[in-house]
């Protein structure tokens, strides 16, 4: 994949969760968001050298309720939203998926899509 920043994405590598590119300008941090939880504390002390952090899992009431909400409305979009077989195949093809995520990931994404899961 190449991008205005010049991104190269080794496709041989998408087996990794997250991936760092420096140049002059900033450092970028790009992760695959289904792992979010299990690779932020490394993925973040690889680019920033900042040991032992986390990411909060909101503990109020009034974000605990809108985490429920939120699930509850991709599950409902998920439930009543079918799309075309070539569109998903069309979305899932596109190169900043099949750069980022290996064979097995996109297969399961267009399965739940396509509601063989």
């Amino acid at each position: 994949m190449k991008d205005p920043w010049e991104i190269t994405i080794d496709k041989n590598n998408n087996d990794k969760k997250y991936f760092i590119y420096r140049n002059n300008v900033c450092d970028l941090l790009l992760m695959k968001f289904e792992y979010i939880n299990e690779i932020f504390p490394q993925a973040f002390k690889e680019l920033s050298g900042v040991d032992d952090v986390s990411l909060s899992s909101g503990h109020s009431n009034s974000t605990k309720s809108k985490s429920k909400d939120i699930f509850k409305l991709r599950n409902i979009f998920q439930d009543r939203f079918e799309f075309p077989e070539d569109f998903v195949e069309k979305i899932y093809g596109e190169s900043y998926v099949t750069d980022i995520y290996n064979d097995n990931e996109i297969i399961n994404f267009k399965n739940k899509w396509l509601k063989k899961i």
